[in-house]
């Protein structure tokens, strides 16, 4: 079986605890519950990142996706400030934030 890239994105108010379960039960109920689905939904876990100052998004991303391992944890960062307001320009996410909602992203392999 080979493994496949995911990432997700979580705006609200919720921990990272919360936004990873949440992800993984919403996935879950689109892809079924029988594995190999390529998604967040095969984690049972994730390992939350510092991305450094000055450091793009996606090479941030790209640097990471080759430590992850389909069977083991996903990884999460929350986007803050500057990096928060490239990603919502080039990665088209709307609304913006309301004040009290933090931006989590989750990426890695999944199993498919």
């Amino acid at each position: 079986m080979g493994g496949e890239y995911f990432e997700n994105t979580y705006v609200g108010t919720e921990s990272p605890s919360e936004a990873f379960h949440k992800l993984v039960t919403n996935e879950q109920w689109e892809h079924g519950h029988g594995g190999y689905t390529g998604t967040i939904a095969e984690k049972t876990g994730f390992k939350m990142l510092e991305k450094p100052i000055g450091q793009s998004i996606d090479s941030f991303i790209d640097e990471n996706i080759g430590r992850n391992d389909k069977w083991g944890p996903a990884f999460c960062f929350e986007l803050k400030d500057a990096d928060l307001a490239i990603f919502r320009v080039k990665r088209k996410l709307a609304p913006e934030p309301k004040p009290g909602e933090r931006v989590y992203i989750f990426f890695g392999i999944a199993s498919c």
